[in-house]
């Protein structure tokens, strides 16, 4: 399975001395290297809008891109978002189709306590919930199609998603 993490470039002229890029602040590098450790995952990351996205494989975008979806509508099934705001999250994946979302406070417990991890929280399809034999959780953000599932299976969120994408990809 091929993954691409899709950021936004670093800035040209940093503002302050402080600011970083997004690559960095998303520890972006850090997720793609723990997917990266699952048999048979690739991984790469592209620092660039969807229109640097390759035309294959799955797409990790940090952060929430909705303006851009619009105009790459094919990009939507194969995507994912990652570090997404949960408050147009739900809308997002239902108009465009998404693979899924990981909303931005899941990803912050994911990187911030590993060690209490499982195999819970990513946003996706139920039918592909369904396959996997992953429970769709009841919450607030369920929607026609996709719901925050859990997956006993799944060690953590990483292979979660593995799990899901592999199973989105039959």
């Amino acid at each position: 399975m091929k993954l691409t993490a899709i950021v936004s470039p670093p800035p040209t002229l940093l503002s302050i001395s402080t600011q970083v890029s997004e690559r960095r602040f998303h520890h972006v590098d850090e997720f793609m290297k723990t997917l990266s450790l699952i048999e048979g995952v690739t991984v790469s990351v592209v620092e660039n809008s969807f229109a640097g996205a390759p035309n294959d494989g799955f797409l990790l975008v940090f952060p929430d891109p909705s303006e851009e979806l619009e105009n790459y509508p094919d990009f939507g099934p194969r995507t994912v978002l990652v570090s997404a705001d949960s408050s147009g999250m739900r809308d997002d994946v239902e108009k465009y189709n998404l693979a899924g979302a990981i909303t931005d406070d899941r990803y912050f417990r994911w990187r911030a306590e590993r060690h209490r991890e499982k195999g819970v929280g990513l946003f996706g399809r139920k039918d592909v919930a369904e396959r996997i034999g992953a429970t769709v959780l009841q919450s607030y953000s369920l929607t026609e199609h996709y719901g925050t599932l859990s997956h006993t299976q799944s060690r953590d969120l990483p292979e979660l998603l593995v799990n899901y994408l592999t199973a989105l990809e039959q």
